[in-house]
Order: C-alpha cells, then structure tokens, then sequence
C-alpha cells in the first residue's frame, strides 16, 4: 500500500513455548545457558522460566477430515473464499476457521474446542528488564546478550552446545550406537518417531484413525 519497503525494528525480549504435557520436562528445565558464555552480561542466565499452565483450548483432537469439512462450509458461504490457514490470514487461522464453522452449524465452539489438556507455558527472557518493558515502566530493553554482532552469539551458543552436551556423549559407546540404528530412507527407522497401531493390510494407521 505504500508502495515502498517497510522495515520494521526488531525488539524481541522474550522467547516463549509451551511443553507437551502439564508435567515438568527436563527438556525446558534443564537447559540453561550462562549469559557470559555468549559475550553476554555477567552473572545472568538464560533459561525456561515457568510462567504458568495453558487454559486447554486446541484442534488437535479433530481429524484432518473434519477441518477440510468446516473448510468446505466456509467456502460456500462466503462466496468462495476459504481460510487456507497460511501468513497473512490473521491470528490462528486453524482455530478461527474451527470457531466460525462450529458457530455456523449451532454447535458449542467454546466447549468443543477445550480439550483441557493443559500445557506448561515457558519464556525465556532475553531482556533484564522483561517485565518492566510489559508493564509499560520501561521503553528500552537492556539486552542480555549483545546485538551488534549475532553471528558471533550464535558461533558461541554453539560451542556451549559442544561442550556442555556434546562432548560427554560421543565418548559413550551406547550413545553412538544407539545413533547408528537410526536412519531416515525408507523403511524410516528412528528414535523421535511414534510408531502408531497397523491397519488390517499392515500399513500404519493415521493418527486419528
């Protein structure tokens, strides 16, 4: 609309996931990284900080068939056009094309869409200031790590990387062994994959078959 480049500033102070399950994991609790480790300020931490639990709400209990239903209902009543659920279709485009065609055939979307399966909300603040900057008090944040050269933060998040966790571990025959039976050409046989229930022709089931 402007018929120019816009850019604009990058003012990221807090890195945010939520975890898989309501129960801490070792995954988010363990991982912390000193800020002077990567040139950054002296006696702070990087780390997951939990903030609290998720209310429940999702789609992932609905099935693929399901969502391109309410994709088709949406389509034909606004003339075509459908939510494809990609950039620049607003915020949560799955979940509010789920809201509007629930809403549409006159089922609870509000109740649907709570599954209750609560998350631990984690951040990870990369500002001293975080809650101050929130909150309105301050308008500047005092970075933890410096800016003027990220190329060089990520070189050294790195190497922490190798020492602290990589190095222990390619010394231990187990490990390395355990990493050689993994493999990712067909059949695909590797330790990050849920192995689901067989059809009746052997094939693996869909997951919300």
């Amino acid at each position: 609309m402007k018929g120019a480049a816009v850019v604009r500033r990058s003012r990221l102070i807090v890195l945010g996931t939520t975890s898989l399950y309501a129960q801490s994991s070792s995954q988010y609790n363990r991982l912390k990284i000193p800020a002077e480790c990567l040139d950054g300020e002296a006696g702070r931490i990087l780390e997951h900080k939990r903030l609290g639990l998720s209310v429940g709400y999702g789609s992932f209990h609905l099935s693929n068939e399901t969502v391109e239903v309410m994709s088709i209902l949406l389509g034909r009543v606004s003339g075509g056009r459908r939510v494809n659920s990609i950039f620049g279709e607003g915020v949560n485009p799955l979940m509010r094309k789920i809201r509007e065609a629930l809403d549409l055939v006159g089922m609870p979307s509000e109740d649907i869409l709570l599954h209750g399966n609560q998350r631990i909300v984690y951040g990870v603040a990369l500002a001293s200031n975080m809650q101050d900057l929130f909150l309105g008090l301050d308008r500047n944040p005092k970075y933890l790590l410096p800016q003027s050269d990220p190329q060089s933060v990520s070189t050294h998040l790195v190497a922490f990387w190798r020492k602290r966790w990589l190095a222990h571990r390619i010394t231990r025959p187990e490990v390395l062994e355990q990493v050689a039976s993994n493999r990712l050409d067909f059949p695909v046989i590797h330790g990050a994959r849920v192995n689901l229930p067989a059809d009746e022709w052997g094939e693996q089931m869909a997951l919300f078959s």
